[in-house]
């Protein structure tokens, strides 16, 4: 017959598995993603409007003489919160080629960032900061492709000028892939137009490409990819001789979400799958709950068997006498 003293222990058992399996962190369910580096010909052929070799400009560009920097794409993520929104943010609906009243792109940003530095025809550094939002300056959507069926890349470009008398624009392109089970948002283009007031002093007149190449991110069909946290990438100069703009990076200002080719409900984002930085957070409170838990399960643990040692050896001292 199980004594009662082995029911409650193993009660107590059964409470530690069920708290440190309460305090453990949530697990997020990362599809497989292999780090793809996209040839310059394979963005020309999904792109041919614009060409990736940078061109310069006629006899009023410089001759660069510094030593080319080779700056490796990265990818960080800011903790630091993001200014006050005073915009209505960057949301942009693109419909699907072959048929315009399905969505083929949902793409929501409460500001998309560019950092960069350039340097000057004195040597010195100076840096320049494009914060881009669609009551901020002549932003448009200028250019896209998707379709549903697309089994190649889709694209959105968005273009900008600082002020309406602007002679030069630039522009930001975000490419997407279809796979068979997911899609992914797989490359970010820059586009930079020295040539106007945007650079004072600049040493070089021309037009400078940027681009990250690895995969940002990949999704399940009918389901948006969603952050609360800001996601910077750095970007790397498609001519590393050219070494004017020495510093690039595009961030994606929270909350950012975005969705592709696939829609339960057309113009309506999916159920979203939440990027790994904004989960952090959410796990504070079952892990403290857990561990306090489990501290006080171990607490009657040892308590249990410190007066079931002493019940044992007074029950030995009793049959002595």
């Amino acid at each position: 017959m199980r004594r009662p003293e082995d029911s409650v222990l193993l009660i107590i058992v059964v409470g530690l598995i069920i708290a440190v399996a309460f305090a453990e962190e949530p697990k997020v369910n990362e599809p497989s993603i292999t780090t793809t580096w996209i040839s310059e010909s394979t963005i020309a052929s999904v792109h041919p409007t614009s060409s990736i070799t940078p061109t310069s400009s006629s006899s009023t560009t410089s001759t660069e003489t510094r030593t080319s920097t080779h700056i490796v794409p990265t990818v960080t993520t800011s903790s630091t919160p993001s200014p006050t929104p005073t915009h209505n943010g960057v949301f942009y609906n693109v419909p699907d080629n072959e048929d315009r009243n399905r969505s083929c792109i949902l793409f929501s940003a409460e500001m998309i960032q560019v950092t960069l530095n350039y340097v000057t025809i004195n040597g010195t550094i100076q840096p320049k900061v494009f914060n881009l939002y669609n009551s901020s300056m002549e932003l448009n959507l200028n250019e896209s492709h998707c379709t549903k069926d697309d089994r190649g890349w889709a694209y959105l470009t968005i273009d900008w000028r600082t002020t309406p008398t602007s002679s030069a624009t630039q522009s930001l392109t975000f490419y997407f892939a279809r796979q068979e089970y997911t899609w992914k948002l797989g490359i970010i283009k820059l586009v930079l137009n020295t040539t106007d007031n945007d650079f004072p002093n600049i040493k070089s007149l021309a037009e400078f490409h940027f681009q990250y190449e690895k995969v940002v991110f990949e999704n399940e069909y009918e389901r948006s990819y969603k952050c609360d946290k800001s996601q910077r990438f750095g970007l790397e100069n498609t001519d590393a001789s050219v070494t004017v703009i020495n510093v690039t990076t595009v961030a994606l200002m929270p909350v950012w979400r975005i969705q592709a080719f696939e829609f339960r409900k057309e113009n309506e984002f999916g159920n979203a799958r939440i990027c790994p930085q904004s989960i952090a957070k959410n796990i504070k409170l079952p892990a403290i709950v857990g561990g306090v838990l489990f501290l006080f399960l171990s607490a009657v643990v040892v308590v249990y068997i410190i007066s079931r040692f002493r019940r044992r050896k007074l029950a030995s001292y009793a049959a002595l006498k």
